[in-house]
């Protein structure tokens, strides 16, 4: 039969594990028989809810997947799902109530704010973090031991991105960035800044030119005085730093008024979440990380990408999953692998076996750096267009750059300063 699922349900999923979690267990060793449950919290309402749903539509996907195979340790998984709406304090209040409810593992958290309020906190309630967010803060000077991130932080994605356009534009001069007024957006705009001004052919230029970034607020949605001044300088390449709805905002005004066109490039962080979003109001030409090419080779002929894109289709209904999908699975896939490898679910011997780390994952091999508990894997950036078929956007160019290539200096502990 055909399950479907979208937003309703995956909020009244959510709560109804949370009240299976609140029946306390009556012993131990029944505790150890039963599920292992782990504890989900993301931005399921609110402007960042487009990432939080893909990213719980992931983490379901590989958690369905296990316990297809008998789970994990011959226990089923289960998963505690909670709406943080992006904000520290609601996050905070969750992750309380997780661990007072005995469950010891936490993933998500997309908002770096979230994450980061999380990676002060997890050690006095003994738990496990599963970090998405690509805030650098998370492995530098927020680092926390018992914090583990999968997926690629501001650092690599957007320093693969800037180097690939770059080079990739030599004859474009002026560049610029907007970008919101967070950790996230800030650490962004000034990867992809410095990068381009370190690998532009033309750099020595007097002509070359890199423009402090254009600072919003971060929940702003309506961009015509930014996109008008942009209209009236010679910048040619733009850098879009503002993920989910304010982003898709921006390119919806930005097209508007020909923006797109007066640009010959432009970048922007979200992967394809935002340009499927846009469908047919998507513009020509856009650059941005690609998290999930399920389309092309090596990730096309990968076994465990094509079975979950079975699953999202069998399960969802649609044909076609943001990138957001797999930057949920793959850290539940890296905790149910150090489980395993642990062979046990003791929170400090499940740490002990994530710190020495390889299992194959969706894109490829997947290792974690042991200094700063950093995932590292292959990393893709894209040239998007628009074509007139669902779902409205193609992958015309990718370029595939290995993380291990691109990633910072580990410096656990301490602020990391380009």
């Amino acid at each position: 039969m055909k399950t479907v699922f979208g937003r309703r349900s995956l909020l009244k999923g959510a709560g109804a594990l949370a009240g299976a979690a609140s029946v306390g267990l009556p012993s131990l060793a029944l505790a150890q028989a039963g599920p292992i449950r782990i504890g989900i919290t993301n931005a399921l309402s609110g402007p960042n809810a487009v990432f939080g749903e893909a990213n719980v539509i992931g983490q379901r996907l590989v958690v369905a997947a296990y316990n297809r195979s008998g789970g994990v340790l011959g226990r089923q998984v289960e998963l505690v799902v909670r709406d943080d709406r992006a904000q520290a304090a609601a996050g905070t209040a969750i992750a309380r109530e997780f661990a007072g409810s005995g469950i010891e593992f936490l993933a998500g958290g997309g908002a770096s704010t979230v994450a980061i309020a999380y990676c002060g906190l997890v050690q006095e309630l003994k738990l496990l973090y599963i970090c998405s967010t690509p805030g650098m803060a998370i492995t530098h000077e927020a680092f926390n031991r018992n914090v583990f991130r999968f997926n690629p932080n501001a650092y690599s994605l957007f320093g693969a991105q800037g180097r690939a356009l770059a080079e990739r534009y030599p004859n474009v001069l002026k560049w610029g960035a907007i970008t919101p007024d967070y950790a996230f957006g800030h650490d962004a705009a000034r990867v992809f800044s410095n990068t381009v001004r370190q690998y532009h052919p033309k750099r020595a230029s007097k002509e070359f030119d890199v423009a402090k970034p254009v600072v919003v607020s971060g929940t702003q949605m309506d961009f015509r005085p930014q996109i008008n001044s942009l209209m009236n300088s010679d910048i040619e390449g733009l850098f879009i730093g503002m993920p989910g709805a304010p982003g898709i905002s921006f390119f919806q005004q930005a097209r508007a008024v020909g923006l797109d066109k007066k640009l010959k490039v432009m970048g922007e962080t979200s992967g394809d979440v935002a340009l499927i979003a846009l469908g047919k109001d998507m513009p020509n030409n856009v650059w941005s990380p690609v998290f999930w090419p399920y389309e092309r080779e090596p990730v096309k002929s990968n076994k465990i990408s094509q079975q979950m894109l079975a699953d999202y289709a069998v399960t969802t209904g649609k044909r076609f999953p943001n990138g957001h999908v797999l930057r949920g699975s793959i850290g539940l896939r890296g905790l149910l692998e150090g489980i395993k490898k642990a062979k046990t679910t003791d929170v400090p011997s499940v740490i002990a076996a994530l710190e020495d780390i390889s299992f194959e994952s969706e894109i490829g091999p997947y290792t974690v750096r042991k200094a700063d508990h950093a995932g590292m894997a292959t990393l893709f950036v894209g040239n998007y267009n628009r074509v007139e078929t669902e779902p409205f956007i193609t992958l015309k160019e990718v370029r595939t750059v290995p993380e291990i290539s691109v990633i910072e200096t580990p410096s656990p502990g301490k602020e990391y300063i380009q």
